[in-house]
């Protein structure tokens, strides 16, 4: 009955902490949804930095977090980790059949993505901030192709 007690508090205790999304950020962007929910917007975005990760055109030095609020997504860089892109809070409901496909192509054949969102130039090496890095990604494919800007109708940096 103890060692019961114990896995429940301990379950408890684990609930409690910080999540992901409240540890202390190194900046942020808010990128607005046009056609699309933030949930799916979050997943797009999530995909898209992914792809471009994969592909090589963007190189982070911390984790990313992308998640849903509001009338957007946001998009933080977070003060530590190696440069992962993780999902933050997107919210209940199932998964669509386009987002799926974006999810598997970021990883299978990330240039495939990358050229369907027309992201052709890599992040410059000498860009230092990873915001900076993600919103020079998201332009590109925001403003070059049209299923994008309908998506989504712009980025900008929170300061």
């Amino acid at each position: 009955m103890e060692r019961i007690y114990e896995e429940e508090k301990n379950k408890a205790e684990e609930k409690s902490k910080k999540p992901e999304s409240k540890q202390s950020s190194k900046g942020s962007l808010h990128v607005t949804t046009g056609e699309v929910s933030s949930r799916d917007g979050a997943y797009y975005i999530l995909h898209t930095l992914v792809g471009a990760r994969n592909a090589g055109l963007i190189s982070l030095t911390t984790d990313i977090q992308v998640g849903a609020e509001g009338s957007g997504v946001v998009i933080t860089s977070l003060t530590s980790g190696k440069g992962a892109v993780k999902r933050g809070t997107v919210g209940r409901g199932g998964v669509k059949k386009d987002l799926k496909q974006a999810e598997m192509l970021s990883v299978s054949d990330p240039q495939k993505l990358m050229g369907n969102l027309l992201i052709n130039n890599a992040v410059p090496s000498k860009e230092t901030n990873d915001i900076k890095k993600v919103l020079l990604i998201l332009r590109q494919a925001i403003y070059n192709t049209g299923v994008m800007s309908k998506a989504f109708v712009g980025v900008k940096e929170i300061k």
